[in-house]
């Protein structure tokens, strides 16, 4: 795979593919009990082109992260993006 065709790369959210329904945090299941079907998406994504950001609360924690140097998924050395 290439950068071209990473979604990682691109910025996308990769979601996680191992947890199921059961594994829902109580906040959202509070929102899914009051009738609100919407879920926030879950998953890793690329920031400022060097940080793997990861959030599996649904939202309701701050999203977390680290500083990578190559992408995970096609080995990209990645740079950070400049801030205008």
């Amino acid at each position: 795979m290439n950068k071209e065709d990473c979604q990682f790369c691109k910025g996308n959210t990769i979601h996680w593919d191992f947890c199921e329904k059961g594994c829902r945090p109580m906040g959202l299941m509070l929102t899914l009990l009051g009738g609100d079907e919407k879920e926030k998406d879950d998953g890793i994504w690329l920031e400022n082109g060097i940080e793997l950001k990861y959030d599996n609360s649904s939202g309701e924690y701050v999203p977390q992260g680290i500083e990578i140097s190559y992408c995970p998924f096609c080995g990209t050395k990645l740079e950070a993006k400049e801030e205008s």
